[in-house]
């Protein structure tokens, strides 16, 4: 599932601040559009402002954060500016980044570009598309054999 994860330790981490990195993706496409980067800089900008959940859009960029439910809010604000710079960081011009902290995560993406991997799905869409094609073919074949037999039975 995107956007799940699950955390285990030994030691007790509830309600303690903590903006270790615990995953973090940036996409291989990337653009140096001033106006991109001023839009996903404006969404960055009101992600990290937020405390809990955070939907954001500003020109052709969309983001979303979010910490964990038992976070305060003075460790969330922590937490997302920590993810907030790693994504400037870490991924500069991607056209999409993931960052994921032990208490926090913050997303964003171009407007439709949301998170196509390295393994982009064109490749299920081709074998989709040819396993219809074939599948008709054998339709039609099977209906013409069946047409014939009943030709000749009659």
């Amino acid at each position: 599932m995107d956007g799940c994860y699950v955390r285990y330790d030994a030691a007790d981490f509830i309600g303690r601040a903590d903006t270790s990195t615990a995953y973090r993706k940036c996409s291989s496409s990337t653009s140096h559009d001033g106006a991109f980067l001023s839009s996903r800089d404006g969404v960055l900008g009101e992600l990290q402002a937020a405390a809990g959940y955070k939907l954001s859009t500003s020109g052709t960029v969309q983001g979303v954060a979010q910490c964990l439910g038992d976070v305060p809010a003075a460790d969330c604000t922590a937490c997302l500016a920590e993810a907030v710079g790693q994504l400037k960081g870490a991924c500069g011009t991607a056209l999409a980044a993931d960052v994921y902290l032990a208490q926090c995560y913050v997303r964003y993406w171009a407007n439709g570009y949301y998170f196509r991997s390295n393994s982009d799905n064109s490749g299920d869409d081709v074998g989709r598309t040819v396993a219809i094609i074939i599948g008709i073919l054998a339709g039609l074949a099977v209906l013409v054999v069946f047409i014939s037999f009943l030709r000749k039975a009659c």
